[in-house]
């Protein structure tokens, strides 16, 4: 999905709401991730160059360092090294199963010739990240729309 940010093909983002019950009261809540103008910032696989050091962070997802190593986990990710920043541009809450094939693009899913659905491709990355049956859960899910900065 880095990649898909990088080309400029991702400008959306589905996210789990933890607890039904906490997020959805008689009005409408509040993204946690943000609103409307808000900057994220995104972590990915890097390191630091090995003949640079400190001074220069490379990236897993730039093609002509994915074969490098070793790796440090996105989780770890310093707000320093981070090369994406995004800003939102709207929320809204929905069921999962209620993507289009145009926001499963919008999501980052290539357009393939197999004649595979975009959303029944991100229902497979869904479930490879979310587990078995977290697609048929159907849970309410946060959409933040977003674009590059």
């Amino acid at each position: 999905m880095v990649r898909a940010l990088l080309n400029g093909t991702k400008s959306q983002t589905r996210r789990k709401i933890k607890s039904a019950v906490d997020e959805l009261g008689e009005r409408a809540p509040a993204c946690p991730y943000g609103g409307p103008g808000d900057r994220l910032w995104v972590k990915e696989t890097w390191r630091r160059d090995p003949v640079n050091g400190a001074e220069r962070v490379i990236y897993r997802a730039t093609p002509e360092h994915e074969s490098l190593g070793p790796w440090k986990s996105a989780l770890f990710m310093p707000r320093a090294a981070s090369r994406i920043l995004l800003e939102i541009e709207a929320t809204r809450i929905e069921r999962l199963q209620d993507i289009s094939n145009e926001d499963a693009l919008a999501e980052g899913i290539p357009r393939v010739a197999s004649g595979e659905s975009p959303q029944y491709l991100y229902r497979k990355i869904w479930e490879a990240i979310n587990g078995t049956g977290s697609w048929e859960s159907n849970p309410l899910v946060w959409v933040l729309e977003f674009r590059s900065v």
